[in-house]
């Protein structure tokens, strides 16, 4: 055992503690606990009991179907693969692409050369913007009318090239996917 000393002073072991002091960091842990048991995994455990029934989500009666319903998106649900596909994509992107690139621009931008703080705080701060904001910029630069992205493409002539690119299933993910990307870049720079 580990002497520990007293507020006179004396030593005393250090053992387990004594009354209700074992309480004490359960106390202090309780509100939060109780938060995240209310607001996480409350509705995850209710979720999954759901997820066992055949229900409309309006109606007071529930018909119980065991695994019917994991069976139904497995073989007969073509949405299900897309979207395990889409999240298989989002997962690897968002893993590998703002690391890879932050990584990349860090040790680029470590070298010395004139400006190079300026371009250190040019790629760094979209990383402190809350993601609400990099939304709302990333939703004007993809506008279908006045965006900036269709605006340069009509000012050069590509009017063809012009979409609406969050509304078109072959450019929704990846217009996202690039928005995510130009957030998270500055982290891995830090």
């Amino acid at each position: 055992m580990v002497a520990a000393p007293t507020s006179t002073g004396e030593l005393r072991a250090a053992g387990p503690r004594k009354g209700l002091g074992w309480l004490l960091p359960w106390l202090f842990l309780a509100p939060a606990l109780t938060i995240y048991v209310i607001v996480v995994v409350y509705p995850m455990v209710y979720s999954a009991y759901l997820s066992f029934f055949k229900w409309d989500g309006v109606s007071p009666t529930k018909q119980f179907v065991g695994l019917q319903n994991y069976l139904t998106l497995l073989l007969n649900d073509p949405v299900f693969w897309i979207a395990l596909r889409n999240n298989a994509i989002w997962l690897v992107a968002s893993l590998l692409l703002p690391t890879s690139i932050g990584l990349g621009l860090a040790v680029l931008l470590n070298q010395k050369f004139g400006g190079s703080h300026i371009f250190r705080s040019m790629f760094y701060f979209p990383a402190i913007l809350s993601l609400a904001i990099v939304g709302l910029i990333w939703n004007w630069i993809y506008l279908p009318d006045i965006g900036l992205i269709n605006q340069i493409l009509g000012a050069l002539g590509l009017t063809a090239l012009q979409h609406n690119w969050l509304a078109d299933p072959n450019f929704a993910l990846y217009a996202v996917m690039l928005a995510a990307t130009w957030n998270a870049t500055g982290l891995p720079m830090h």
